[in-house]
């Protein structure tokens, strides 16, 4: 393998792995919301352990995205599971908001 070839392939893994990032964070943000909001809107707690409970939950559920996305084989698949849960989760949001 040339020295040309090497350059081009770490090159090639480096932008998937910075798209990797990048939707793994747009992603990580977008549920990780959504989760808390639905977790908020049950008000089973008063707010203080509330808060504290959202703040442990919201780092978890970020990594855990994250880790999900970035071990993904392919960018579709990691968007596909990703937008079916926040699909899910928006739908739970306005069925409590509006019901």
């Amino acid at each position: 393998m040339g020295a040309k070839m090497k350059t081009q392939l770490i090159s090639n893994i480096a932008a998937s792995m910075w798209t990797k990032t990048l939707l793994a964070v747009i992603w990580g943000l977008l549920i990780t919301t959504s989760l808390l909001f639905n977790l908020n809107n049950t008000h089973w707690l008063d707010p203080d352990a509330m808060l504290l409970l959202g703040t442990l939950l919201s780092f978890v559920l970020w990594v855990s995205v994250m880790v999900y996305c970035l071990c993904s084989q392919h960018l579709w698949q990691a968007s596909k599971t990703c937008f079916a849960s926040l699909f899910l989760s928006v739908l739970i949001n306005l069925g409590q908001i509006y019901v």
